[in-house]
Protein backbone atom coordinates (compact mmCIF):
# COMPACT_ATOMS: atom_id res chain seq x y z
CA UNK A 1 0.00 0.00 0.00
CA UNK A 2 1.27 3.42 -1.18
CA UNK A 3 2.01 6.14 1.48
CA UNK A 4 -0.75 8.27 -0.12
CA UNK A 5 -3.17 5.46 0.15
CA UNK A 6 -2.68 4.90 3.82
CA UNK A 7 -2.42 8.76 4.21
CA UNK A 8 -5.86 9.22 2.69
CA UNK A 9 -7.25 6.14 4.74
CA UNK A 10 -6.18 7.51 8.30
CA UNK A 11 -7.84 11.45 7.38
CA UNK A 12 -10.77 9.47 6.20
CA UNK A 13 -10.50 7.28 9.11
CA UNK A 14 -10.28 10.74 11.51
CA UNK A 15 -12.73 12.22 9.84
CA UNK A 16 -15.49 8.76 10.91
CA UNK A 17 -14.13 8.79 14.31
CA UNK A 18 -14.72 12.81 15.13
CA UNK A 19 -18.04 12.37 12.99
CA UNK A 20 -19.36 9.38 15.66
CA UNK A 21 -18.28 11.47 18.55
CA UNK A 22 -19.71 14.97 17.60
CA UNK A 23 -22.99 12.80 16.84
CA UNK A 24 -22.88 10.89 20.23
CA UNK A 25 -22.16 14.28 22.59
CA UNK A 26 -25.28 15.25 21.05
CA UNK A 27 -27.23 12.72 22.11
CA UNK A 28 -25.74 12.66 25.05
CA UNK A 29 -27.01 16.36 25.48
CA UNK A 30 -30.48 15.39 24.18
CA UNK A 31 -31.71 12.78 25.88
CA UNK A 32 -30.42 14.60 29.34
CA UNK A 33 -32.65 17.66 28.20
CA UNK A 34 -35.25 15.57 27.05
CA UNK A 35 -35.66 13.72 30.21
CA UNK A 36 -36.05 17.19 32.27
CA UNK A 37 -38.79 19.04 28.97
CA UNK A 38 -42.36 17.59 29.75
CA UNK A 39 -45.55 20.07 28.48
CA UNK A 40 -48.71 19.38 27.71
CA UNK A 41 -49.41 19.52 23.85
CA UNK A 42 -50.46 22.54 21.85
CA UNK A 43 -54.27 23.51 20.76
CA UNK A 44 -55.50 25.62 18.93
CA UNK A 45 -55.17 27.08 15.58
CA UNK A 46 -52.24 27.74 14.27
CA UNK A 47 -50.47 31.53 14.63
CA UNK A 48 -46.63 30.95 14.77
CA UNK A 49 -44.98 28.41 12.86
CA UNK A 50 -41.35 27.64 12.80
CA UNK A 51 -39.73 25.96 9.98
CA UNK A 52 -35.84 24.27 10.67
CA UNK A 53 -34.95 23.95 7.02
CA UNK A 54 -32.57 20.95 5.59
CA UNK A 55 -30.52 23.60 3.78
CA UNK A 56 -30.46 26.78 6.55
CA UNK A 57 -27.07 28.28 4.69
CA UNK A 58 -29.18 29.06 1.43
CA UNK A 59 -32.17 28.41 2.22
CA UNK A 60 -33.71 28.50 -1.67
CA UNK A 61 -30.64 27.70 -3.20
CA UNK A 62 -32.26 24.01 -3.64
CA UNK A 63 -36.01 24.57 -5.09
CA UNK A 64 -37.45 21.85 -3.46
CA UNK A 65 -36.75 23.36 -0.11
CA UNK A 66 -38.77 26.72 -1.27
CA UNK A 67 -41.57 23.96 -2.98
CA UNK A 68 -42.44 22.39 0.67
CA UNK A 69 -41.80 25.37 2.00
CA UNK A 70 -44.54 27.38 0.12
CA UNK A 71 -47.06 24.71 -0.03
CA UNK A 72 -47.23 24.32 3.22
CA UNK A 73 -47.14 28.10 4.31
CA UNK A 74 -49.75 28.27 2.00
CA UNK A 75 -52.51 26.01 3.22
CA UNK A 76 -51.57 27.05 6.62
CA UNK A 77 -52.89 30.49 5.28
CA UNK A 78 -55.86 29.40 4.16
CA UNK A 79 -56.73 28.59 7.74
CA UNK A 80 -55.22 31.05 9.84
CA UNK A 81 -54.64 34.09 7.31
CA UNK A 82 -52.63 36.13 9.75
CA UNK A 83 -49.98 33.60 11.33
CA UNK A 84 -46.50 34.35 11.29
CA UNK A 85 -43.81 32.26 10.13
CA UNK A 86 -40.12 32.15 11.07
CA UNK A 87 -36.86 29.84 9.86
CA UNK A 88 -34.04 28.96 11.32
CA UNK A 89 -31.26 30.05 9.53
CA UNK A 90 -27.37 30.16 9.55
CA UNK A 91 -26.09 32.89 6.83
CA UNK A 92 -27.02 36.26 5.63
CA UNK A 93 -27.56 35.48 2.71
CA UNK A 94 -30.79 32.98 3.91
CA UNK A 95 -31.92 35.56 6.32
CA UNK A 96 -31.96 37.45 2.79
CA UNK A 97 -33.97 34.84 0.90
CA UNK A 98 -36.23 34.32 3.85
CA UNK A 99 -37.42 38.16 3.90
CA UNK A 100 -38.01 37.61 -0.20
CA UNK A 101 -40.53 34.47 1.09
CA UNK A 102 -42.30 37.42 3.51
CA UNK A 103 -40.82 35.15 6.28
CA UNK A 104 -38.90 36.14 9.39
CA UNK A 105 -35.63 34.39 9.92
CA UNK A 106 -33.71 33.28 13.31
CA UNK A 107 -30.04 32.71 13.02
CA UNK A 108 -29.70 29.85 15.25
CA UNK A 109 -28.17 26.83 12.75
CA UNK A 110 -24.21 28.87 12.34
CA UNK A 111 -20.82 27.75 13.88
CA UNK A 112 -20.40 26.67 16.57
CA UNK A 113 -23.70 25.08 17.22
CA UNK A 114 -25.11 24.44 20.86
CA UNK A 115 -28.02 22.49 21.47
CA UNK A 116 -28.84 24.56 24.74
CA UNK A 117 -28.64 27.88 23.41
CA UNK A 118 -30.16 27.06 20.22
CA UNK A 119 -33.24 25.94 22.57
CA UNK A 120 -33.30 28.85 24.56
CA UNK A 121 -33.36 31.13 21.50
CA UNK A 122 -36.21 29.03 19.46
CA UNK A 123 -38.36 29.02 22.44
CA UNK A 124 -38.09 32.97 23.24
CA UNK A 125 -39.62 33.39 19.83
CA UNK A 126 -43.51 31.50 21.06
CA UNK A 127 -43.03 29.50 18.32
CA UNK A 128 -46.76 27.32 18.92
CA UNK A 129 -46.33 24.89 15.98
CA UNK A 130 -42.63 23.70 14.44
CA UNK A 131 -41.96 21.45 11.11
CA UNK A 132 -38.51 19.87 9.59
CA UNK A 133 -38.12 19.95 6.06
CA UNK A 134 -36.78 16.36 6.00
CA UNK A 135 -36.73 15.88 2.04
CA UNK A 136 -34.00 13.54 1.39
CA UNK A 137 -31.24 13.87 4.49
CA UNK A 138 -32.48 12.53 7.69
CA UNK A 139 -31.15 9.31 6.97
CA UNK A 140 -27.95 11.30 7.10
CA UNK A 141 -26.55 10.17 3.82
CA UNK A 142 -25.80 14.36 3.06
CA UNK A 143 -24.70 14.63 6.90
CA UNK A 144 -25.37 12.75 10.06
CA UNK A 145 -24.95 15.43 11.88
CA UNK A 146 -27.19 17.56 10.49
CA UNK A 147 -29.85 14.84 10.70
CA UNK A 148 -29.34 14.70 14.46
CA UNK A 149 -29.49 18.41 15.13
CA UNK A 150 -32.78 18.62 13.30
CA UNK A 151 -34.33 15.75 14.98
CA UNK A 152 -32.99 16.57 18.55
CA UNK A 153 -34.38 20.66 18.07
CA UNK A 154 -37.92 19.74 16.55
CA UNK A 155 -37.87 16.75 19.89
CA UNK A 156 -37.51 19.24 22.45
CA UNK A 157 -39.29 22.11 20.76
CA UNK A 158 -42.50 19.52 20.84
CA UNK A 159 -41.64 18.28 24.20
CA UNK A 160 -41.56 21.93 25.33
CA UNK A 161 -45.51 22.44 24.11
CA UNK A 162 -45.29 23.07 20.51
CA UNK A 163 -46.98 20.97 18.11
CA UNK A 164 -44.70 19.34 15.49
CA UNK A 165 -44.02 17.46 12.56
CA UNK A 166 -40.82 15.39 10.27
CA UNK A 167 -42.59 16.54 6.80
CA UNK A 168 -43.02 13.81 4.14
CA UNK A 169 -39.12 12.63 4.08
CA UNK A 170 -37.29 9.84 2.03
CA UNK A 171 -35.25 7.27 3.78
CA UNK A 172 -32.21 5.36 1.88
CA UNK A 173 -30.81 1.89 2.41
CA UNK A 174 -28.16 2.93 4.23
CA UNK A 175 -28.68 5.12 6.81
CA UNK A 176 -26.12 6.15 9.43
CA UNK A 177 -26.57 3.70 11.97
CA UNK A 178 -26.24 6.58 15.31
CA UNK A 179 -29.43 8.11 13.84
CA UNK A 180 -32.09 5.12 15.19
CA UNK A 181 -31.19 6.19 18.96
CA UNK A 182 -32.55 9.19 18.19
CA UNK A 183 -35.33 8.37 15.82
CA UNK A 184 -36.17 5.99 18.79
CA UNK A 185 -36.12 8.13 21.19
CA UNK A 186 -38.57 10.88 19.41
CA UNK A 187 -41.72 12.15 21.62
CA UNK A 188 -44.07 10.42 20.63
CA UNK A 189 -46.47 13.55 19.61
CA UNK A 190 -43.74 14.65 17.07
CA UNK A 191 -45.44 13.58 13.85
CA UNK A 192 -43.43 11.58 11.08
CA UNK A 193 -44.09 11.51 8.04
CA UNK A 194 -42.52 9.56 5.50
CA UNK A 195 -43.11 10.15 1.81
CA UNK A 196 -43.16 7.27 -0.39
CA UNK A 197 -43.66 3.57 0.69
CA UNK A 198 -40.27 1.85 0.18
CA UNK A 199 -38.77 4.64 2.07
CA UNK A 200 -41.60 3.85 5.34
CA UNK A 201 -40.48 -0.06 4.84
CA UNK A 202 -37.00 0.15 5.42
CA UNK A 203 -37.73 3.19 7.86
CA UNK A 204 -39.91 0.66 10.12
CA UNK A 205 -36.70 -2.05 9.83
CA UNK A 206 -34.61 0.73 10.60
CA UNK A 207 -36.32 2.40 13.92
CA UNK A 208 -39.20 1.63 16.21
CA UNK A 209 -40.82 5.03 15.99
CA UNK A 210 -44.10 4.97 14.23
CA UNK A 211 -44.54 7.18 10.90
CA UNK A 212 -47.08 7.73 8.80
CA UNK A 213 -47.54 7.15 4.81
CA UNK A 214 -47.44 10.47 3.30
CA UNK A 215 -46.70 11.95 -0.05
CA UNK A 216 -44.27 15.02 -0.84
CA UNK A 217 -45.51 17.98 0.91
CA UNK A 218 -44.78 19.83 -2.35
CA UNK A 219 -47.41 18.01 -4.52
CA UNK A 220 -49.61 21.06 -2.39
CA UNK A 221 -47.39 24.10 -4.24
CA UNK A 222 -49.84 26.09 -6.74
CA UNK A 223 -47.88 26.93 -10.10
CA UNK A 224 -47.33 30.38 -11.37
CA UNK A 225 -47.88 29.88 -14.56
CA UNK A 226 -48.50 34.03 -15.08
CA UNK A 227 -45.21 35.33 -14.55
CA UNK A 228 -43.33 36.98 -17.66
CA UNK A 229 -40.35 34.54 -17.00
CA UNK A 230 -42.70 31.37 -17.59
CA UNK A 231 -44.63 33.47 -20.21
CA UNK A 232 -41.02 33.68 -22.17
CA UNK A 233 -40.99 29.67 -21.67
CA UNK A 234 -44.34 29.17 -23.01
CA UNK A 235 -43.98 31.01 -25.68
CA UNK A 236 -40.95 29.03 -27.10
CA UNK A 237 -42.85 26.08 -26.29
CA UNK A 238 -45.94 27.22 -28.70
CA UNK A 239 -43.46 27.43 -31.23
CA UNK A 240 -41.86 24.44 -30.87
CA UNK A 241 -45.28 22.37 -30.83
CA UNK A 242 -46.34 24.53 -34.25
CA UNK A 243 -43.28 23.14 -36.17
CA UNK A 244 -44.76 19.47 -34.97
CA UNK A 245 -42.18 18.62 -31.67
CA UNK A 246 -42.76 17.37 -28.58
CA UNK A 247 -40.88 19.30 -25.96
CA UNK A 248 -38.55 17.71 -23.34
CA UNK A 249 -37.31 19.09 -20.18
CA UNK A 250 -33.80 18.10 -19.10
CA UNK A 251 -32.19 18.52 -15.99
CA UNK A 252 -28.88 16.95 -14.76
CA UNK A 253 -26.17 17.80 -12.10
CA UNK A 254 -22.43 16.86 -11.12
CA UNK A 255 -23.68 15.09 -8.07
CA UNK A 256 -25.33 12.41 -9.74
CA UNK A 257 -21.69 11.02 -9.33
CA UNK A 258 -20.10 11.76 -6.04
CA UNK A 259 -17.43 13.14 -5.58
CA UNK A 260 -16.89 13.91 -9.05
CA UNK A 261 -13.51 15.58 -9.90
CA UNK A 262 -13.36 18.08 -12.97
CA UNK A 263 -12.76 15.14 -15.77
CA UNK A 264 -15.88 13.25 -14.39
CA UNK A 265 -17.94 16.22 -14.87
CA UNK A 266 -16.62 16.95 -18.20
CA UNK A 267 -17.47 13.25 -19.53
CA UNK A 268 -20.74 13.50 -17.96
CA UNK A 269 -21.70 16.47 -20.13
CA UNK A 270 -20.46 14.93 -23.01
CA UNK A 271 -21.95 12.19 -23.22
CA UNK A 272 -25.34 13.78 -21.98
CA UNK A 273 -25.36 15.86 -25.15
CA UNK A 274 -24.25 13.29 -27.38
CA UNK A 275 -27.24 11.10 -25.66
CA UNK A 276 -29.63 14.58 -26.44
CA UNK A 277 -28.54 14.99 -29.78
CA UNK A 278 -29.54 11.75 -30.79
CA UNK A 279 -32.78 11.85 -29.50
CA UNK A 280 -33.42 14.85 -31.49
CA UNK A 281 -32.44 12.76 -34.43
CA UNK A 282 -34.67 9.77 -33.69
CA UNK A 283 -37.77 11.89 -32.66
CA UNK A 284 -39.44 15.12 -33.68
CA UNK A 285 -38.36 16.46 -29.79
CA UNK A 286 -37.29 20.28 -28.78
CA UNK A 287 -35.50 19.97 -25.53
CA UNK A 288 -35.61 22.99 -22.33
CA UNK A 289 -33.33 22.48 -20.05
CA UNK A 290 -34.80 23.20 -16.55
CA UNK A 291 -32.16 24.46 -13.67
CA UNK A 292 -33.98 23.71 -10.56
CA UNK A 293 -31.00 24.55 -7.96
CA UNK A 294 -28.92 27.83 -8.50
CA UNK A 295 -26.40 26.90 -6.06
CA UNK A 296 -22.71 27.89 -6.84
CA UNK A 297 -20.88 24.58 -5.20
CA UNK A 298 -23.10 21.59 -7.26
CA UNK A 299 -25.64 23.27 -8.98
CA UNK A 300 -27.05 22.21 -12.15
CA UNK A 301 -25.68 24.92 -14.38
CA UNK A 302 -22.68 23.25 -13.52
CA UNK A 303 -23.53 20.64 -16.27
CA UNK A 304 -26.72 22.14 -18.14
CA UNK A 305 -24.58 25.47 -19.52
CA UNK A 306 -21.57 23.72 -21.08
CA UNK A 307 -24.54 21.18 -22.56
CA UNK A 308 -26.72 23.60 -24.07
CA UNK A 309 -23.54 25.52 -25.44
CA UNK A 310 -22.86 22.55 -27.26
CA UNK A 311 -26.30 21.25 -28.48
CA UNK A 312 -26.92 25.13 -29.76
CA UNK A 313 -24.33 25.07 -32.13
CA UNK A 314 -25.89 22.18 -34.20
CA UNK A 315 -29.71 22.46 -32.69
CA UNK A 316 -30.20 25.88 -33.17
CA UNK A 317 -34.11 27.03 -31.68
CA UNK A 318 -34.88 23.49 -30.89
CA UNK A 319 -33.10 23.66 -27.62
CA UNK A 320 -33.52 26.55 -24.83
CA UNK A 321 -32.10 27.10 -21.55
CA UNK A 322 -33.83 29.97 -19.44
CA UNK A 323 -31.17 31.77 -17.15
CA UNK A 324 -33.12 33.59 -15.29
CA UNK A 325 -33.67 32.60 -11.86
CA UNK A 326 -37.22 31.46 -10.85
CA UNK A 327 -39.69 30.69 -7.98
CA UNK A 328 -40.42 27.12 -7.07
CA UNK A 329 -44.01 27.74 -7.85
CA UNK A 330 -42.62 29.68 -11.54
CA UNK A 331 -40.68 25.95 -11.85
CA UNK A 332 -43.55 23.95 -11.53
CA UNK A 333 -44.87 26.01 -14.44
CA UNK A 334 -42.50 25.48 -16.27
CA UNK A 335 -42.47 22.04 -16.18
CA UNK A 336 -46.09 22.07 -16.52
CA UNK A 337 -45.34 22.97 -20.45
CA UNK A 338 -43.39 19.91 -21.18
CA UNK A 339 -44.92 17.02 -22.70
CA UNK A 340 -42.52 14.96 -20.41
CA UNK A 341 -39.16 15.77 -18.05
CA UNK A 342 -36.22 13.73 -17.60
CA UNK A 343 -34.60 14.95 -14.53
CA UNK A 344 -32.38 14.15 -11.40
CA UNK A 345 -34.00 15.89 -9.34
CA UNK A 346 -36.26 14.76 -7.05
CA UNK A 347 -38.12 17.98 -6.32
CA UNK A 348 -38.46 18.68 -10.30
CA UNK A 349 -39.74 15.45 -10.57
CA UNK A 350 -42.33 16.34 -7.95
CA UNK A 351 -43.03 19.49 -9.69
CA UNK A 352 -43.35 17.74 -13.40
CA UNK A 353 -45.62 14.87 -11.71
CA UNK A 354 -47.65 17.55 -9.89
CA UNK A 355 -48.76 19.29 -13.23
CA UNK A 356 -49.25 16.01 -14.55
CA UNK A 357 -45.80 15.26 -16.98
CA UNK A 358 -44.43 11.75 -16.79
CA UNK A 359 -40.71 11.54 -15.93
CA UNK A 360 -37.74 9.85 -15.97
CA UNK A 361 -34.52 9.74 -13.46
CA UNK A 362 -31.53 9.97 -13.10
CA UNK A 363 -30.27 8.84 -9.69
CA UNK A 364 -27.38 8.99 -7.06
CA UNK A 365 -29.43 7.74 -4.60
CA UNK A 366 -32.25 4.79 -4.55
CA UNK A 367 -34.82 7.41 -3.53
CA UNK A 368 -36.89 7.34 -6.44
CA UNK A 369 -38.30 4.49 -6.30
CA UNK A 370 -40.71 5.28 -3.85
CA UNK A 371 -42.13 8.55 -6.20
CA UNK A 372 -42.28 6.29 -9.29
CA UNK A 373 -43.98 3.42 -7.47
CA UNK A 374 -46.87 6.28 -6.53
CA UNK A 375 -47.46 7.28 -10.06
CA UNK A 376 -46.90 3.18 -11.17
CA UNK A 377 -44.22 4.39 -13.39
CA UNK A 378 -42.00 1.76 -14.58
CA UNK A 379 -38.36 1.54 -13.11
CA UNK A 380 -36.93 0.97 -16.30
CA UNK A 381 -37.18 4.87 -16.62
CA UNK A 382 -34.53 4.84 -13.22
CA UNK A 383 -30.77 5.27 -15.07
CA UNK A 384 -28.21 5.02 -11.96
CA UNK A 385 -25.12 6.60 -11.47
CA UNK A 386 -23.01 3.76 -13.17
CA UNK A 387 -25.11 3.83 -16.38
CA UNK A 388 -25.51 7.75 -16.73
CA UNK A 389 -22.15 7.98 -17.93
CA UNK A 390 -22.17 5.34 -20.77
CA UNK A 391 -23.62 6.52 -23.59
CA UNK A 392 -25.20 3.66 -25.17
CA UNK A 393 -27.47 3.41 -21.80
CA UNK A 394 -28.72 6.79 -21.48
CA UNK A 395 -29.14 7.13 -25.14
CA UNK A 396 -31.72 3.74 -24.77
CA UNK A 397 -33.39 5.16 -21.86
CA UNK A 398 -34.15 8.90 -23.46
CA UNK A 399 -35.16 6.75 -26.30
CA UNK A 400 -37.64 4.39 -24.47
CA UNK A 401 -39.09 7.92 -22.43
CA UNK A 402 -40.30 9.49 -25.61
CA UNK A 403 -41.88 5.90 -27.10
CA UNK A 404 -43.70 5.51 -23.80
CA UNK A 405 -45.11 9.21 -23.68
CA UNK A 406 -48.60 8.46 -24.13
CA UNK A 407 -49.10 5.41 -21.79
CA UNK A 408 -46.96 7.40 -19.16
CA UNK A 409 -49.33 10.75 -19.48
CA UNK A 410 -52.32 8.33 -18.59
CA UNK A 411 -50.57 6.62 -15.72
CA UNK A 412 -49.91 10.16 -14.35
CA UNK A 413 -53.25 11.00 -14.41
CA UNK A 414 -54.88 8.70 -13.09
CA UNK A 415 -52.86 8.73 -10.06
CA UNK A 416 -52.65 12.53 -9.24
CA UNK A 417 -55.72 12.98 -7.41
CA UNK A 418 -54.56 10.13 -4.93
CA UNK A 419 -51.22 11.64 -4.40
CA UNK A 420 -52.35 15.34 -3.99
CA UNK A 421 -54.33 14.28 -1.50
CA UNK A 422 -51.78 12.30 0.56
CA UNK A 423 -49.31 15.13 0.25
CA UNK A 424 -52.08 17.42 2.21
CA UNK A 425 -52.09 14.49 4.90
CA UNK A 426 -48.74 15.73 6.15
CA UNK A 427 -50.79 18.98 7.70
CA UNK A 428 -52.39 16.39 10.30
CA UNK A 429 -51.98 16.92 13.49
CA UNK A 430 -50.91 20.28 12.82
CA UNK A 431 -54.34 21.96 11.74
CA UNK A 432 -57.59 20.53 13.24
CA UNK A 433 -59.72 20.89 9.94
CA UNK A 434 -57.71 20.52 6.82
CA UNK A 435 -58.61 23.30 3.89
CA UNK A 436 -60.45 22.16 0.88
Amino acid sequence: MSNVLKISRIRALKRDVTLWAKVKILTFRWRHRSAVATSGRGSGPVKHLLILPSDPWTLVGAKGDEAMMRAVVDQLAAAEPEFKVTVAIATDQAATAARQLGFESICVWNEPWNLDETMERLLSIGADTVVVLGADVLDGYYSPLTAARLLATADLLVRHGLRGALLGFSFNNAPYHQLKKVFDGLCDRLVINVRDGVSLGRFRKFSSAHARLVTDSAFMLRADEASCRVAAVAEWVRTRRANGDKVIGFNIHPSLIRHADRAQVTELVKVTAMALENLTLSHQVSLLLISHDYREIGGDDLCLAPIYSELEKRLKERVFYPRDRMSAAELKGVAGLADGVVTGRMHLAIASLGMGVPVAALTYQDKFQGLFEHFRLPESLLLGPEDIVRHEKLSAMLQSFVTQLPQLQNAVAHALPHVTQAARANLHGLLRDLPS
